[in-house]
């Protein structure tokens, strides 16, 4: 249960880079890797280029980090944060798929 570990903010925010060259990107996942509260990082397709999910003590701790620990992260470009009102559908891990 999140609420036992403090944690009482969920959010996501994505991040679109200045380039998208393997130093850039890989510039970001150094960076990220180092930002306290963050679950998940990925790579993805589309209009941004990275997605960050993070959990949080509170609102002022997202705004550190979005501030401060994510927006110095070199080669961002701009940020767009998410607040995770509900959790419609648990992630259970990965299911087993069967192979053809």
């Amino acid at each position: 249960d999140p609420a036992v570990l403090g944690i009482t903010v969920r959010a996501l925010v994505v991040a679109r880079l200045k380039e998208h060259s393997e130093r850039a990107i890989r510039e970001f996942e150094n960076g990220i890797n180092k930002v306290p509260g963050v679950r998940a990082c990925y790579h993805v397709t589309g209009q941004f280029d990275m997605v960050v999910e993070l959990a949080l003590r509170d609102l002022d701790h997202l705004g550190q980090l979005i501030r401060v620990d994510i927006a110095r992260i070199p080669g961002v470009m701009n940020l767009e944060t998410m607040l995770i009102l509900a959790e419609s559908v648990a992630d259970e891990g990965w299911p087993n798929v069967p192979e053809s």
